[in-house]
């Protein structure tokens, strides 16, 4: 296993240890390894010289806004937004997910998923199984962003494949909040 896959495999397990004693080697980091820790530096460093790489796709499928938006790396994600990554862009892997399904099914909170939005994320793009952001957002119970993602025009009756709709997700997860919200019994 190369350095840069340890980092990412760290990164996946949620191994702090391994990541700081990485880390603290001082690598230099590849694109998908600055999004995923956060190095806004050294990814503006990085498409500084090859603007390209927010377009490239990691190894697991993901582009560099992918990886940020699921490890909740917020400076990262603006830094590869601004620096012209598609927020629209669908992995390449099993999941056909964006950077917004990503951000709402790791560690993105709402000023990701805001940010993303605002840069053309699309609030109804099905991913794999014919989730959409809403049905994720359901599952996490966070009355905020799924509020933010209904004024973006998400549907609450969305069905994926499997025929569940947000609401019928948010009362399998018991969130109760986030459900009567579904329901439109929440202002």
């Amino acid at each position: 296993m190369s350095e840069s896959s340890a980092i990412l495999a760290a990164m996946y397990e949620g191994n702090t240890d391994a990541l700081a004693a990485l880390l603290a080697a001082r690598p230099e980091l590849d694109i998908f390894e600055a999004a995923a820790v956060g190095d806004a530096a050294r990814i503006r460093q990085l498409v500084r010289a090859r603007p390209i790489l927010v377009q490239l796709v990691s190894g697991d499928g993901w582009t560099a806004l992918h990886l940020a938006a699921y490890f909740g790396q917020g400076e990262a994600v603006e830094r590869l937004l601004a620096a012209g990554a598609d927020s629209r862009a669908p992995s390449r892997n099993r999941l056909a997910n964006t950077a917004l399904h990503a951000a709402l099914a790791g560690r993105g909170n709402i000023r990701i998923i805001s940010a993303l939005i605002a840069r053309g994320a699309d609030v109804e793009t099905p991913a794999s199984g014919g989730y959409r952001p809403l049905h994720l957002a359901a599952a996490r119970g966070d009355v905020s962003i799924i509020e933010m993602l209904l004024v973006r025009g998400a549907r609450v009756g969305a069905r994926a494949e499997d025929g569940r709709t947000p609401l019928a997700i948010a009362e399998e997860h018991g969130h109760t909040a986030a459900a009567r919200r579904l329901r439109g019994d929440m202002p």
